[in-house]
């Protein structure tokens, strides 16, 4: 707690006049302040259809949607409604042999594939 002293000085000769007691009292309420009521709760998250995955990317070829995300190989979902997937496995089931070239000791784990339509395919 820190204390603030006020001096105000009259000039009224030689002597220096401090304030009464009435004139230093404290403007504020001695009530309890109010608090506002609190704000109503966000509404739940929705969960997601998707599965648990990192990084996904998706795709939609025909009446099947493609779900690829970071993981081993990059991991490979399908769906007709985008809320029913299956795991397909992955894309790479051994390491990529460029990527073994150049990144010594990599492991077979992707990060944030992407995937596009090159040519109509």
């Amino acid at each position: 707690m820190s204390l603030i002293l006020i001096v105000i000085v009259r000039p009224t000769g030689s002597a220096v006049s401090l304030p009464t007691p009435e004139e230093n009292a404290c403007p504020c309420s001695a009530s309890p302040l109010q608090t506002p009521p609190p704000a109503a709760a966000p509404p739940t998250a929705v969960p997601t259809p998707l599965p648990r995955v990192h990084d996904p990317v998706l795709a939609k070829e025909a009446r099947v949607y493609y779900l690829f995300s970071t993981g081993r190989g990059i991991t490979l979902h399908t769906s007709k409604d985008r809320v029913t997937w299956q795991r397909k496995g992955r894309v790479f089931a051994q390491p990529m042999p460029w990527t073994v070239a150049a990144i010594p000791g990599s492991t077979e784990s992707y990060w944030a594939p992407d995937i596009s339509f090159f040519n109509g395919k």
